[in-house]
């Protein structure tokens, strides 16, 4: 001991006796605890004045290994963990209930004294320092060192690895001083890390006093075999930058390339890499042809190579350029009829009322593709089936093989175009509808072109361009051609050449910022924009609507419809108001018509239907117009983004009656939306169209809505889909036994938006039920809809005195029922559990129970409340997933979070807490909102949490049982109290009520010595 020190314990010692002398004959001033003291957690050197104390590992493992006959005497400061799991610090209790009158005399009156700078360099020269490991280390047994203290005879170093919300200690180990040499201490310890993160720190033995811990250091322990990173996918360069995780220290990488069939093709040693925040790269030497790939690398670390990384897969795609002179490589059959390569052409005949798709091999992203294509001469049984490229494709279609999703450029050779983004399902957005145009060569070759730079589109017709605009919807995908046959004297379809261009992303000027569209075929768009029910997916027909089956390719299918009764031609045979369409051109309207400087008569105004109605045959009615001698009717079906025709008749004016003409066309219509307009004929005009008016057509059956799963009130609001006008429903519920248990009917419901509601009249116990709705219209119950089942989970309050309704053993032993108590004996060695019958979400459940008392073999083994619970188990039969709430008898308390496959994690490891009463009752409580946890022992708050891993789940009760001995878990009685969701907020919990100070510094001292914790329990 230095001859400073000794000085500065003597005045120390003067000080003090002079200050109790004056405490004795009662100066004033004098305070037996300190005001000033700061609002932060109790320091070491505190701790050990409270009687917290701290001893070295009685085993000394390491080396050297002679243990000192001297053990130093003094109390050992116990240690502050660097994190804690509490968010906030407590105020320092005092310490009069862990001190003697003089030492809290000393305690208070030391702050007072102002150590000299001497003092205080003294201890610190008692601090080690230290030095390694830090950063990135490459072994799992790292060597730590730190600066030697003079006069120091021991060394404590700790390890902790960073966990979850804290630290856990991994070891505490105790070093003689032989360990260091002239000036630096160095230890290996055996026990071997994980690849993980850690911090570490030391401290001296001087005189026989523990000093202070050295700072922290922190270090990550890694493996010396790196990690391929890029390239991981399809790239579009034939010399890839390699990437992979950094080995520091090394000087040489290895990169092998395989080629699809798994020979190397591909060797690179390189020392030219370059390094930054841990990933290093380096650029392929040799160029790759177009493929799949993978690859792997290792490095060279202490003079030798170490293990290769994992393989990474990738794909080289670059230009393509197909003359279809002798191969079609980089194309191929997505779905429908077969290609054919003859002549310089790929061509195909199709299938029959399907489409027939060809795909490019690999994906694009910013791409041009071209397509010098051709549909036979002429049209085909007056139709002009389309013909279509794609860009940004995936590899969907639908059972009428119609491509999605992605994007489809199509043409005819009637002189049109359009352009469709397919979306899921096959749905289809109409971005341009069919569009004459002048750029078409009709009969002849055609030059389609597409642009596809990130959310800009460009379409060209033979170099014109036709149309632009911007979507995000699809960023990548595969590039290739579409066509549609629609049946008999299908004409071929030809690709003479085919080219996909890679676009680098920076050229967004690859379309020329001065290039437009044409005024007159801008004028063209917009008018087929107005128009847009002319035509579908499949292509433009003059005379014929779809058929059933194209009806439902173009709509993607529709579900509920009947496509047998959407008739193809406007000529129905069944139908004899119906007018056979043989008009010649000079009498036929056509849609496309300027009909503005035709309408010499007026114009029809619609009645009916203008809404719901309940019948596939409708009644369509207008005012009729004077001088009119016949009219037209046309039915458009609306759904899945494009309009199509349902059907399209004439009438003549014996349809009409007293101001009014009626039909009710003979053919059936789907259960779909629907417009429809009338225009009328002078004789020698067509009148303008009428505005459209819409209706939709719906089965006269509701449908049950809600309730339709699990739900926590005892009186739910049944909905379920308006029928309009209807002037009374029926409900009637069923329970699991099939009873009837509600039987209502009803005028005083609600609805809104075509939905109506109740509030049930009746409450329901928890359990499992079904239930079912009918209309009552025009005098007449419609038939009950579908049933819709649900399951009522309510409170739980069981008290077990006569029944245990709900609960079940899980695994494990048995559980029984029986005075007033609902218990186990457990199974040897094994968890077992019970569980409630439904999942929960957010509430307050509160438990009473008991351990039976005393120890079992010397342990005393854990019992659990569960909350959030899977439906999964061990082995060893523990539960999982969800959090676990245990307690032991010796006075210990611990919550888990259940990972999958039976994976623990400590949330709180097993704790000292004096509000367990060993061997007796204890009401275990945990309130539960959203992320925000809360558990409670005999009403006293011991921990509270966040976490969002589970949301929902069982609850319930799991216990251990050490052995063959047996130890009962009774519960006595268990209440649950839901939490409405509209209440969820972290201020719904009581953000009074916090966890005692000495509970907090319990807690944190547990996460210190975590590390031999385990979900059996406390064990002496």
């Amino acid at each position: 001991m230095t001859k400073e020190i000794l000085f500065v314990k003597k005045v120390l010692s003067v000080t003090v006796a002079v200050m109790m002398l004056l405490s004795l004959v009662g100066t004033p001033g004098i305070a037996f605890a300190d005001d000033s003291q700061p609002d932060e957690a109790p320091t070491e050197e505190i701790q050990a004045a409270e009687g917290e104390t701290e001893e070295p590992d009685a085993e000394v493992t390491e080396e050297p290994t002679d243990v000192p006959t001297v053990i130093p005497t003094e109390e050992i400061p116990t240690e502050v963990p660097a994190a804690t799991l509490t968010p906030t610090q407590t105020q320092k209790e005092t310490a009069t209930t862990a001190a003697t009158d003089s030492e809290l005399l000393e305690e208070t009156l030391t702050p007072t004294l102002t150590p000299t700078e001497d003092v205080v360099g003294a201890q610190g020269s008692f601090v080690p320092t230290p030095i390694r490991p830090s950063g990135i280390v490459y072994t799992t047994k790292p060597t730590f060192e730190w600066t030697k203290v003079e006069g120091a005879t021991y060394y404590h170093l700790y390890v902790y690895k960073v966990e979850l919300g804290g630290v856990v200690k991994i070891y505490r180990k105790t070093y003689k001083s032989s360990v260091c040499g002239n000036s630096v201490c160095s230890v290996t310890p055996t026990t071997s890390l994980g690849y993980r993160d850690y911090q570490w720190k030391v401290r001296a033995d001087v005189d026989e006093e523990w000093r202070d811990f050295s700072e922290y250091s922190y270090f990550t322990t890694a493996g010396t075999t790196t990690t391929a990173k890029t390239p991981s996918s399809t790239i579009y360069a034939d010399t890839p930058t390699f990437s992979w995780v950094e080995i520091e220290g090394s000087t040489q990488y290895e990169i092998l390339v395989y080629n699809s069939k798994g020979k190397v093709i591909h060797e690179q040693y390189t020392s030219d890499f370059t390094c930054e925040d841990g990933l290093c790269s380096v650029t392929s030497s040799t160029a790759l042809d177009m493929g799949s790939y993978k690859w792997r690398v290792r490095a060279f670390f202490g003079s030798k190579w170490r293990s290769y990384s994992d393989k990474k897969s990738f794909i080289v795609a670059g230009d393509i350029d197909s003359n279809f002179e002798d191969n079609a490589n980089y194309w191929s059959l997505l779905s429908g009829g077969k290609w054919f390569l003859a002549n310089g052409s790929y061509y195909t005949d199709g299938k029959s009322k399907k489409m027939t798709n060809l795909k490019s091999t690999y994906i694009y992203t910013d791409v041009e593709v071209q397509g010098r294509v051709m549909r036979g001469g002429g049209s085909n049984d007056s139709s002009f089936p389309a013909n279509y490229i794609c860009v940004r494709m995936s590899t969907h279609r639908t059972s009428q093989y119609l491509w999605y999703t992605g994007y489809v450029f199509g043409y005819t050779n009637a002189g049109n175009y359009s352009i469709l983004r397919m979306d899921s399902n096959g749905t289809v957005t109409t971005i341009q509808p069919w569009t004459d145009t002048d750029a078409v060569n009709p009969d002849g070759w055609n030059d389609l072109r597409v642009v596809a730079e990130g959310e800009d589109f460009s379409f060209y017709i033979n170099d014109t361009l036709v149309n632009s605009f911007t979507d995000s919807k699809y960023s990548k995908g595969y590039a290739g051609f579409e066509m549609y046959n629609p049946g008999s004297g299908q004409e071929r379809f030809y690709i003479d050449s085919a080219a996909i261009t890679v676009l680098d992303g920076t050229s967004a000027g690859s379309v020329s910022s001065s290039e437009a569209v044409d005024a007159e075929q801008q004028v063209l768009n917009q008018s087929a924009q107005s128009d847009e029910e002319i035509g579908s997916i499949l292509g433009y027909s003059e005379t014929e609507d779809l058929s059933a089956e194209a009806t439902a390719a173009a709509t993607a299918q529709v579900t509920e419809t009947e496509e047998s009764d959407i008739e193809a031609t406007a000529t129905d045979e069944e139908s004899t108001e119906a007018v056979e369409e043989t008009l010649d051109a000079t009498e036929t309207p056509t849609e496309e018509t300027n009909l503005s400087a035709q309408g010499t008569s007026g114009i029809p105004t619609l009645i009916d239907p203008s809404t719901t109605i309940y019948t596939r045959k409708p009644t369509f009615s207008w005012n009729e117009v004077d001088g009119a001698s016949s009219y037209y009717l046309y039915v458009y079906y609306y759904n899945f983004g494009g309009i199509i025709r349902a059907y399209r008749l004439e009438y003549g004016d014996e349809v009409c009656s007293e101001g009014i003409c009626s039909v009710t066309p003979s053919k059936s219509l789907s259960y779909l939306k629907y417009k429809w307009r009338v225009q009328a004929y002078d004789g020698t005009d067509w009148s303008d169209f009428s505005d459209y008016q819409y209706f939709g057509v719906e089965k006269l059956v509701p449908t049950a809505k809600t309730p339709n799963s699990l739900i926590y009130t005892s009186t739910p609001d049944f909905t379920w889909s308006e029928i309009l006008n209807a002037d009374q429903y029926n409900i009637v519920v069923y329970n699991a036994k099939n009873k009837k248990v509600l039987n209502t009917y009803t005028s005083d419901f609600t609805c809104s938006d075509g939905i109506c509601s109740l509030a049930s009249e009746v409450a329901f116990s928890s359990g499992s039920y079904k239930w079912r709705v009918r209309a009552y219209l025009d005098e007449n119950w419609s038939s009950f809809g579908a049933y819709e089942s649900f399951t009522v989970a309510n409170a739980i309050d069981s008290d077990f005195e006569n029944n245990k309704t709900g609960w079940s053993r899980f695994k494990g032993a048995n559980w029984k029922n029986a005075y007033g108590y609902y218990y186990t004996d457990g199974q040897a060695n094994r968890m077992s559990s019970a569980k409630y019958t439904y999942k929960y979400s957010d509430f307050t459940i509160t438990a009473r129970v008991k351990r039976a008392a005393g120890t079992v073999s010397s342990s005393f083994p854990a019992s659990y409340l569960a909350v959030r619970m899977g439906t999964d188990k061990t082995s060893e039969l523990i539960w999982y997933t969800g959090y676990i709430f245990g307690y032991t008898n010796a006075g210990t308390y611990s919550i888990w979070r259940m990972g999958s496959s039976g994976s623990s994690r400590a949330i709180q490891p097993w704790t000292t807490t004096d509000t367990i009463n060993k061997d007796d009752w204890n009401d275990l409580k945990v309130k539960v909102e959203g992320s925000t946890f809360q558990f409670y022992i005999n009403d006293t708050l011991v921990n509270t949490f966040t976490d969002n891993k589970y949301s929902s789940g069982y609850v319930g009760f799991e216990m251990y049982r050490p052995g063959t001995m047996s130890s009962r878990f009774y519960v006595d009685s268990v209440t649950l109290d839901i939490i409405e969701a509209e209440s969820l907020s972290a201020a719904s919990l009581n953000s009074g009520q916090t966890v005692s100070a000495q509970q907090q510094r319990w807690n944190q001292e547990a996460w210190e010595d975590a590390d031999e914790d385990s979900l059996e329990g406390y064990t002496e």
